[in-house]
Parts: structure tokens; sequence; C-alpha cells
């Protein structure tokens, strides 16, 4: 049997000016695995659900922490193994 492929996670700042917090725009793809739903969770606990967009998923994650970085991980209720992806602020 096939194994399970992997979440696969690109992401890019938003633009602006950054303040004391910034958001990402995260796409995910699944690796051709039919999922009905992707979520991504960041470290600090900013969590949210991704919409459908062509040929994956995508949404804007928010509230994320201007000094340093934080990963997030990308979850999917099918047979795929989560992925992750590290974001940082370019302020």
């Amino acid at each position: 049997s096939r194994g399970a492929g992997s979440i696969e996670v690109s992401w890019t700042a938003a633009t602006g000016s950054c303040g004391d917090t910034w958001s990402a725009h995260l796409h995910a793809t699944t690796g051709g695995v039919e999922v009905s739903r992707v979520t991504a969770v960041a470290r600090t606990g900013a969590v949210v659900a991704l919409h459908r967009d062509g040929d994956g998923w995508s949404g804007d994650l928010t509230g994320l922490p201007t000094r340093g970085s934080v990963t997030v991980s990308v979850f999917a209720d099918g047979p795929v193994r989560p992925g992750s992806a590290r974001l940082r602020a370019d302020c």
C-alpha cells in the first residue's frame, strides 16, 4: 500500500510595517491526499483553519511575535503526515 505523504508548507509575511505582532500568509499542499480540513497551529497559540485554494489550502495566521521566530505546524484530517515551517518577521 502507498504510504502517507507529508504536508508541504510555504509562507509569505504580510506586507506593511510590523508592530508588536505580524501576520503570515500560509499555503499548504497535501501531496495529492484528499482531506477535508487543514489547520495551522503556531507555538504562540495562534490557530487558523486553512481554506481550499487552487492546488492546496491557504489562510492568514495572525498575532505572531515580531521578535524572534515561531514554528508553525500544519495538520490535516486525512492520512497525511503533519508539516511545519519556521516563520520569522522581516521587520
